[in-house]
């Protein structure tokens, strides 16, 4: 077990937590958001649950505009900070909104396609929305760079790092200690999305 110090708020000592909530969003001790997205998928289930009830016999359309402006933003919440790399937790998610797919589209058999479905509502996975937010947050970051200077050289470093931004950092390839484990730093934002511009570079060249 690591060393726990104390740490004080003027004479008030601070109370060790392993988890707490901040701006809406579950920070874990861990640094994973198991327990945010766990909280979100249950919240948007109610909210699709009562869509479903109260429109079971609308259009098409109405069903779908209920989805996207009261279900949806509730699993996207914040969802630039905690995009999950873990493929149990990203079919959690997805199957939110696969449900949410076969009520708008009146698919009462499970054996059509969803994703033909959703492809034909014209909705993206919420993988691939995660991952159109990360790229669009950096973006507009760096068009009002000098408000975000201490991110862009944390850009700038990793961006010059090894071609394919290893899991190993600089910091660590270099001897020094690294404070967070590696794969929480391989698949924080900047590293990740990084790669993902890399990639979108490469494909479009």
């Amino acid at each position: 077990m690591s060393q726990q110090f104390t740490y004080n708020l003027g004479n008030l000592p601070l109370v060790w937590t392993e988890d707490t909530k901040y701006l809406g969003v579950i920070i874990q001790s861990d640094l994973k958001f198991d327990q945010h997205i766990k909280s979100k998928c249950s919240k948007s289930r109610k909210i699709l649950g009562g869509i479903k009830h109260l429109m079971y016999s609308t259009p098409k359309e109405a069903k779908l505009l209920a989805y996207t402006s009261l279900c949806r933003p509730i699993l996207e919440y914040a969802d630039a900070v905690w995009a999950t790399t873990n493929k149990n937790t990203i079919q959690c998610i997805e199957l939110v909104q696969n449900d949410a797919i076969r009520f708008i589209s009146n698919m009462r058999e499970r054996g059509k396609s969803v994703s033909e479905a959703r492809n034909q509502l014209g909705i993206k996975s919420l993988k691939d929305r995660r991952k159109s937010h990360r790229l669009c947050l950096l973006i507009r970051t760096f068009q009002n760079e000098e408000k975000h200077y201490s991110l862009s050289e944390a850009y700038d470093e990793i961006n010059q790092d090894r071609e394919n931004i290893t899991i190993t950092t600089r910091r660590a390839s270099r001897g020094e200690l690294n404070s967070v484990t590696t794969n929480i730093y391989h698949n924080s934002f900047l590293p990740r999305t990084i790669r993902d511009i890399r990639g979108h570079t490469t494909k479009t060249q």
